[in-house]
């Protein structure tokens, strides 16, 4: 786990984050298991003494997501009874990298989007949905952060926790126009 307020020393992990072959900072999320959806979550953790806000994120592996592009020929289309709801995908997720365990009711919805699915030919045109939550968590939760991802060694390293002032910095920039879309200027949710 990084816990870092300091931008220099934040930069000098992602450096050897990305060294290793980490490169982006994203929030925690993933597929579901029917692997129709995706689901993350914008987790928020806020020290009661300092009044300081930060955003729970992980270091990703983009190659492992093209590594699964190679074993898997997910057709997006067909239904799958063993699929998750959104909310049971993003705490499913959310446990696996971070190691905390999030009741589904504490989660806000924010977000709905439709993305190209770019492990298939961009011809094929097929989508998926993303689905986007938040929570407001307090510092104390941090006891249960894993100092690394049990069950997603190739795909998340960790966890580090980016200070607000510093998310247009650090975070993977699909998240970060979420962010901004919906939390920082909360623009109405249409369907």
């Amino acid at each position: 786990m990084y816990f870092e307020i300091n931008p220099r020393v934040i930069n000098r992990q992602i450096k050897h984050l990305r060294s290793l072959g980490y490169d982006s900072i994203r929030i925690p999320g993933g597929k579901s298991k029917g692997k129709t959806k995706y689901s993350g979550i914008f987790a928020f953790v806020v020290d009661p003494n300092t009044k300081r806000k930060y955003l729970i994120c992980t270091p990703y592996n983009s190659s492992f997501h093209l590594k699964e592009k190679e074993k898997d020929s997910v057709d997006f289309l067909d239904f799958n009874k063993d699929d998750e709801n959104p909310k049971e995908t993003a705490v499913r997720e959310f446990w696996e990298e971070t190691g905390i365990l999030l009741s589904p009711e504490r989660l806000d919805f924010i977000h709905k989007q439709f993305v190209l699915d770019n492990r298939i030919h961009w011809s094929q045109k097929i989508f998926h949905k993303k689905y986007f939550f938040s929570v407001t968590l307090d510092i104390s939760i941090l006891k249960h952060l894993k100092k690394e991802s049990f069950f997603e060694k190739e795909e998340t390293k960790g966890v580090i926790l980016i200070p607000i002032k510093e998310i247009s910095n650090f975070l993977y920039y699909r998240h970060l126009n979420v962010y901004n879309k919906r939390i920082i200027n909360k623009t109405p949710i249409v369907f």
